[in-house]
């Protein structure tokens, strides 16, 4: 519930390119906050999971949105895609790791 409040008026494309990322940010670091480390399989596994979850489907919707204009905001949808893939190894890249040790 946390974290769908956080996400509920997140709006990617719209917002600041700034907001986005701390918010993506911070909403993969509530994985860690109950004293985990980051490369537990359990934290990376959260994370992939909220990644999921509750970011690409938020990015999702907003490029989906008839309010955005892709032809005048290529820019901020460019960074919005930026930001998200960025995030993505950092969470998809562990988990094939985690996988290939076990």
């Amino acid at each position: 519930p946390m974290v769908e409040r956080r996400l509920q008026m997140w709006n990617p494309i719209m917002d600041n390119p700034s907001v986005t990322e701390r918010l993506v940010q911070s909403t993969l670091a509530v994985a860690t906050r109950k004293g985990n480390h980051n490369d537990t399989p359990e934290c990376i596994a959260t994370k992939s999971s909220m990644f999921v979850s509750y970011l690409l489907p938020q990015v999702k919707r907003s490029f989906e949105s008839s309010r955005w204009d892709p032809m005048k905001n290529v820019e901020k949808a460019m960074k919005v895609y930026e930001i998200i893939l960025k995030a993505a190894p950092a969470t998809e890249k562990k988990v094939a790791k985690n996988l290939d040790s076990e």
